[in-house]
Order: C-alpha cells, then sequence, then structure tokens
C-alpha cells in the first residue's frame, strides 16, 4: 500500500531518483527499496534500483531486480541492453550477447553493435565482431575507438593491411589516442618496416612518455633495426624505471655483447641471473624427480610392447642417468642381440661399458661401428675419450688427429679435444696451435678460451691470459642468462 504521509519533499521514489542523479547510490537503493516496499510504480523503482546496484558493483542483485523488469514490463531496448552489461560484469558472455539481439532488434544502437562487437571478440568471433563495429562505424563514423576496436578484430584474422588502414583511421579522427599509435607500430614492427613502426611508436611515446610497454617496444624496434646505441639508451632507462624486471637486463647485456663490452655485458647477465635465483636449483629438483618416474612410465611400455628397441635405448640412457650401470648395460646387450647391424646399439654398448671402466670391451664396439662408418669424426673423438680415460694418450691424441683432418660439423671439437690432450701430455705449444683452431671453427664456446688462457698462463704471455679469462667468464655467465631467457616460461 502507498504510504498516506509521503510528500513530494519525503517520497522515497522521487528521492531515489535524486540520491542517483547525484551519484549516492547507498541512499538511492535504500529509498527505492523502500518505495518498492509500500507499493506504488514498483517496476520503475525495480529498475532504478538495478542501475545502482550496478554502481555499487553488487551486479548479482542488479541482475535480479533487471529480470523483475523484463519479466513483467513492455519490453525496452534500454532495460535489455543494461541487463547485457550487468550479465557482462557476472561474466555471462552467452547471455550478454542474447540480451543485445534483442535491445538491437527493438532499437539499433551504436552502444549495442560496440559492446556486442566487443565480446565477439573477447569470444574469438572475429568475423561477427567486425560486422558489429562496421555497423557501428555506420552510424558514428566520427568515433576513433570503434576503428581501433574493428582494427583489433582485423589484426586477430591476420588481415594486417585492414588493420593498419583502421589504426590510420583512428589516429587521424584521436590523435591523442595512444593505444591506437602503439598498436600500429606493432603491426608495422611485425611486417619488419622499422622506420613506420619507429615513428608510431615515438608518438605513443609523445602521448604517454612513461609508458613502459611503449619504451620497450622502441627499444626492440632499435635493436631489431641495428641502431643500439638507442636501444641501449631506451634499455637503460627501462631498468631505471623498473629494475625487478630481469628481461630489460638481459637485453642490454645482449646489446652490450653486440657492442664488444664484454665485460659489462658479463654485469647485466650476472645480474639477470641473480634475479632468477632458483632456476638451477629448479632444474636439478624437476630432473631428479623426474628420472625415478620415467624410469616407471619406460618400464611399463616395455611391458606393453617388449619388441620396440626405442624403449630399451630410453630406459639405457636412464640407467646410465641413475647410475644403474649393471641394469643399463643388460639393456645395451639386448640392443646389441636384436639388432646387430644397427651402430647406435653398439654405440650405446660402449658408452656404458666407459662407465663400467671396461675400456677394452669399449673400444671394440667403437672400432666395430667404425669398419661399418670410417670416416665418421664423432666415433674417433669417442674413441680418443675411451683412450683417454684408459690413460693412454698417445692413442687418443692419434684418434683425436685423425678426427681434425676431416671436414665436417665436429671440426672444431676435435681440435678442441686435441688440444685438451696434448695439454695433459705437455706439448703446450702444439696445445695452443690446436685450441686456436678450435677457437676459428667456434669462437662462442667458453671453455676454448678458458683453455687457451690456462695454456698462455703456462706458456708466460699474462696479458693474452687475461683477455680470455675476462672472455670465457664473459661467455660462459651469457650461456647460463641464455639458458634462463629462453627456458624462464617453463621454468
Amino acid at each position: 500500500m502507498q504510504n498516506p504521509d509521503f510528500t513530494p519533499e519525503n517520497n522515497p521514489a522521487a528521492l531515489g531518483d535524486e540520491f542517483f542523479k547525484n551519484g549516492e547510490f547507498e541512499k538511492a537503493v535504500l529509498e527505492y527499496s523502500k518505495a518498492i516496499a509500500f507499493g506504488g510504480d514498483s517496476l520503475d523503482m525495480y529498475y532504478g534500483r538495478a542501475l545502482a546496484y550496478y554502481q555499487l558493483g553488487e551486479y548479482q542483485k542488479s541482475l535480479e531486480d533487471h529480470n523483475k523488469v523484463v519479466e513483467e514490463a513492455i519490453p525496452d531496448n534500454k532495460v535489455y541492453m543494461n541487463r547485457a552489461f550487468t550479465h557482462l560484469q557476472l561474466g555471462n558472455k552467452t547471455n550478454a550477447c542474447e540480451d543485445l539481439d534483442r535491445s538491437i532488434a527493438l532499437r539499433p544502437t551504436t552502444t549495442a553493435f560496440i559492446l556486442r562487437g566487443s565480446i565477439h571478440q573477447m569470444e574469438g568471433n572475429l568475423k561477427k565482431a567486425v560486422a558489429d563495429f562496421t555497423k557501428a562505424i555506420a552510424r558514428d563514423p566520427r568515433n576513433g575507438s570503434i576503428y581501433a576496436s574493428r582494427a583489433h578484430s582485423h589484426a586477430a584474422l591476420r588481415d594486417w593491411k585492414n588493420a593498419i588502414q583502421d589504426f590510420g583511421r583512428a589516429v587521424q579522427i584521436e590523435p591523442g589516442d595512444h593505444k591506437a599509435w602503439y598498436s600500429r607500430g606493432l603491426l608495422h614492427l611485425r611486417a619488419k618496416n622499422y622506420e613506420k613502426a619507429a615513428g608510431d611508436i615515438a608518438r605513443a611515446l609523445e602521448l604517454d612518455p612513461e609508458n613502459v610497454k611503449y619504451l620497450r617496444a622502441r627499444a626492440e624496434i632499435s635493436k631489431l633495426d641495428g641502431r643500439h646505441e638507442d636501444a641501449f639508451g631506451d634499455y637503460t632507462r627501462l631498468i631505471e624505471m623498473d629494475p625487478g624486471d630481469s628481461n630489460n637486463l638481459y637485453q642490454r647485456g645482449d646489446l652490450f655483447w653486440k657492442l664488444e663490452r664484454f665485460g659489462e655485458a658479463a654485469a647485466d647477465f650476472t645480474r639477470y641471473i641473480e634475479l632468477n635465483p632458483d632456476w638451477k636449483k629448479q632444474y636439478g629438483a624437476d630432473t631428479r624427480a623426474d628420472l625415478e618416474n620415467n624410469i616407471a612410465d619406460i618400464n611399463r611400455d616395455i611391458e606393453e610392447d617388449p619388441d620396440e628397441l626405442e624403449h630399451y635405448f630410453t630406459r639405457a640412457d636412464l640407467l646410465i642417468e641413475k647410475g644403474d650401470l649393471d641394469a643399463a648395460l643388460a639393456d645395451a646387450n639386448h640392443l646389441v642381440r636384436e639388432d646387430p647391424e644397427n651402430i647406435f646399439t653398439h654405440l650405446k654398448r660402449a658408452e656404458v661399458l666407459q662407465a663400467k671402466g671396461d675400456f677394452a670391451a669399449a673400444l671394440a664396439d667403437v672400432a666395430h661401428v667404425s669398419t661399418m662408418e670410417p670416416d665418421n669424426p664423432e666415433h674417433m673423438l669417442f674413441a680418443a675419450e675411451i683412450h683417454q680415460a684408459k690413460g693412454d694418450l698417445d692413442a687418443a691424441i692419434a684418434e683425436a688427429t685423425r678426427a681434425t683432418d676431416l671436414d665436417s660439423g665436429d671440426t672444431g671439437h676435435a681440435f678442441f679435444t686435441l688440444a685438451g690432450l696434448l695439454e695433459k701430455k705437455g706439448d703446450l705449444a702444439a696445445a695452443l696451435e690446436a685450441v686456436n683452431q678450435a677457437i676459428e671453427f667456434d669462437d662462442e664456446h667458453s671453455t676454448h678460451y678458458e683453455l687457451r688462457a690456462r695454456l698462455h698462463t703456462a706458456l708466460g704471455n699474462p696479458e693474452a691470459a687475461a683477455g680470455d679469462t675476462e672472455f670465457y667468464k664473459a661467455l660462459a655467465v651469457k650461456s647460463d642468462a641464455r639458458f634462463i631467457f629462453i627456458n624462464r616460461e617453463w621454468l
């Protein structure tokens, strides 16, 4: 029943409207609730309260009041559209789209098309999104944000040309839209049009100079375009703005390396590793944890398919890693028995025999393999490794020397192996010559420079030794940093 004591001054419906207009939404909810309790034009009060609840972030209550209005009132496009907003806040995208369909059927509006297009975009229905944004643009062609929204859908469809065109229209209409400048810059970057990419990102930074994302994009463009000093300046500023973002340290370290400033590169790579302190421990823990599980898995595979030889290769590797060499040898013997003409079965057995210290038997397997592939340097280097473990340096040197005479992808490794053997033999000058050859084939391997530094020291060349020492330490830390950078997401 309507309260007979209500006056225009204390009517809760009027007060609710006044409080809502003034942004006092909690008071508006109280007054609308009073009006509903006392009867009156209850559906208008439910709708007013639904909108007030929405402003307060109480979306479930807002939805319940919207539902009441929809169930009992004549359909209205605004009610459907506002309920769509509420559904969207609750994560009900399908229901939101259905309400927008109803709203548009009653009265098409720019807002409804934009909202429905945005939902389609979020759901990956990109062609529908483009269609809705196109309808919105037809109704409001001077709205740059709609062009930007359609551009994002074009880009997701890999329609780069139309995406760039729409971002162009967006910034033409709204030159202050730094996000559109940035987005078009990324598309130019993707096309490797570095000049245009740099121009758009520069404009975005003019409009939002403290935006870390934009600054990082400019640094990346400069680096890719070979403007290393420009990139260096941006990465330095990024490090100052956000010292905890290790990615910037890695990128600047990489730039230092390109500029041959190896000491500074090593400092940045070292700091990068310090900011990722658990990588070695985590990697090791994962490996140990996985080892037993992997052995159990491969045991099951062998039970299910005992004729698949690849399973025995895998289990032998795992057993070697575990240190169970007798079991590994049993698998290797099985492989040789089942496939005696396969060089890899003999090599696997030689690997296990070497680990067990049975050098003669290991060399016999390698010799057998060498008759099958007489010019393979890998077999010669394997034989050199076994001879060295056996203590026969002359035989090891002879095998490594044979490997260096072959033109292959292992030549650098062969010279490095030979250099190490000659060092052990005491022939330091010949070792230095061999390691120099190794570096000619592979100048990014830290152990090569470490060995050469050691040889320079022994031969009385302290300055050369110091240079190699600095470089191999920088290379080693760069290698660790690169491992983390590449595997960071997995780690």
